[in-house]
């Protein structure tokens, strides 16, 4: 099996309007929104004169359409670049999370990259080491926010989760395990719905008191199973 991407064409847009009407992914991709906005949005963002900095592509499995993706450069989208602090890491600055977690400041050879290059007479080796090392910071401080603001969202989440099985919501039921993206709770078997509520309803207080209204989707729904097996 080979997965490969090329650039999305008119050609594929059919499949992606099929795709986008499955009820698995109209729930999270366009609840706020049509496949037809979805679609108008991405056909100015393919051919020759593509009106955006938006790369849109194909994913292929032995040539063979199975999804999309897209990408593009900070620099495009210097609003959305400054509401994240997408340089700041770069310029040797401290980034956050949503709870506050903070990342570790710049290491000591990075200061001297910096440094260095900052000298009169600095020649070309010292400025390639010094924007390397702030290319190599600035991808540690953007992935920092991403994964200590998902640990933010999974502290709430549990916290939130406590709280209604203390309340009664699932008689019985007790957090036993939890492991990046997965809780299991232990219930009877008649309580198995009330449990997976328990967990959806978590999952969206966490959402609200961290990111408030937000179009971004956080799937995160409960299984009932009588084997931790049969839930993958």
């Amino acid at each position: 099996m080979a997965i490969s991407l090329r650039p999305m064409t008119e050609e594929d847009l059919p499949g992606i309007d099929a795709w986008l009407r499955l009820p698995h992914v109209a729930r999270w991709w366009t609840p706020d929104t049509t496949a037809e906005a979805e679609l108008a949005k991405y056909r100015r963002r393919i051919g020759p004169d593509a009106l955006t900095d938006t790369i849109m592509l194909t994913v292929l499995q032995d040539s063979r359409p199975i999804g999309w993706c897209q990408w593009y450069r900070w620099a495009s989208y210097p609003d959305d670049e400054a509401a994240m602090g997408a340089r700041d890491g770069e310029a040797g600055r401290l980034v956050r999370s949503r709870l506050g977690r903070t990342c570790p400041p710049p290491s000591s050879s990075w200061r001297e990259a910096q440094e260095l290059a900052s000298l009169p007479g600095a020649g070309a080796p010292e400025q390639s080491r010094a924007r390397q090392t702030a290319r190599d910071r600035g991808r540690f401080t953007r992935n920092f926010v991403v994964q200590a603001s998902a640990a933010d969202w999974t502290a709430v989440m549990l916290a939130a989760l406590r709280r209604r099985l203390r309340r009664g919501a699932a008689p019985d039921a007790e957090i036993v395990f939890f492991q990046h993206d997965e809780v299991v709770l232990h219930c009877p078997t008649d309580v198995g719905h009330e449990a997976a509520q328990c967990i959806a309803e978590s999952a969206e207080e966490a959402t609200r008191l961290l990111f408030g209204s937000t179009p971004v989707r956080f799937p995160f729904e409960g299984k009932v199973v009588a084997c931790y097996a049969d839930a993958k």
